[in-house]
């Protein structure tokens, strides 16, 4: 894996994030001003905030490039789970925002002057947020990064914001000024339901959780290989994109130092063609007594008169 080339298409993915998101969120900032529409000013400010993910998950990823060194010896992987983890949260406390507004606007509606303008804004919008979730989402499951996951589930999170404030804005046109605070409380609890669980994901991450269908995967994969008797004290964790692990592999104890060291070769090779993010594996070899069963047969029948 070229880890160069995977870090620096997340980090192309980034900016043009927050240069589209910018635009984006000038121009309903501008139409909004102009309409007087509260739901697209809001949603302007909300499109603000957001062009702080990509650059959280900018600098998550330059950390994430450096070399190792005596005081991270692992390298600084988690650089990228962190701007993760501050994605997410930005992610929660839009949600939390959005849901106040809407509350309070339910007792509040209001109509809006120019709506055609501030109809052909969020269309625009949407088209472009929908881009960038879908953008942000392949490159982020390619290069394996949480981080940039986890900003196209905001950008999708943004597509149904901008949806919301188009149903209002329609609605309000139609005197039905209502639906707008309630579409928006129904998609803040949307909104809140995902931060948590982005937090979540990225919180075990860092306290080194093991995925068990990845252990399973890597286990499987590893009693496949020809020479392996067995496995046990397997351990696999994710840093940022990659994945590490650490495990001891059972051998038979008659095998020559050359011939067990050729058997734990085989076997990093297996997994990480198997499993393509893994970055270092750890193998501790265990020689072990293979049980044998003796069998007695005669070669000579036996003279029972004798």
């Amino acid at each position: 894996m070229n880890k160069a080339i995977d870090f620096k298409k997340g980090e192309r993915v980034a900016v043009i994030s927050a240069i589209l998101t910018f635009a984006i969120a000038l121009l309903k900032g501008v139409v909004g001003y102009i309409s007087g529409s509260i739901a697209l000013m809001a949603d302007a400010l909300h499109s603000f905030s957001d062009v702080l993910g990509p650059i959280a998950v900018y600098i998550g990823l330059k950390f994430a490039q450096k070399d190792p060194n005596e005081r991270f010896p692992y390298g600084y992987y988690r650089a990228e789970t962190l701007a993760s983890l501050v994605v997410s949260f930005l992610i929660f406390i839009t949600g939390i925002e959005t849901l106040r507004e809407s509350i309070e606007r339910i007792g509040n509606p209001t109509t809006i002057s120019h709506p055609f303008a501030a109809i052909l804004a969020l269309l625009i919008s949407l088209a472009v947020t929908y881009y960038l979730y879908k953008y942000k989402e392949s490159v982020g499951k390619e290069i394996h990064s949480q981080a940039l996951i986890g900003e196209g589930q905001h950008s999708l999170v943004d597509f149904y914001t901008s949806l919301a404030a188009l149903i209002a804005i329609i609605s309000s046109y139609f005197g039905f000024t209502i639906i707008e605070p309630i579409v928006g409380a129904i998609i803040s609890i949307a909104v809140i339901y995902l931060g948590i669980n982005l937090m979540k994901t990225d919180i075990l991450m860092l306290m080194d959780f093991c995925d068990e269908e990845v252990a399973e995967q890597i286990r499987k994969t590893v009693l496949d290989v020809k020479g392996v008797e067995g496995v046990h004290q397997l351990r696999a964790r994710k840093a940022g994109p990659f994945m590490f692990c650490e495990m001891h592999i059972e051998v038979d104890e008659n095998l020559s130092f050359k011939e067990a060291h050729k058997i734990s070769d085989d076997v990093v090779d297996k997994i990480k063609e198997n499993i393509k993010n893994v970055d270092t594996i750890t193998i501790h070899i265990d020689p072990i007594k293979k049980k044998k069963l003796r069998i007695a047969i005669p070669i000579e029948d036996i003279d029972e008169d004798r």
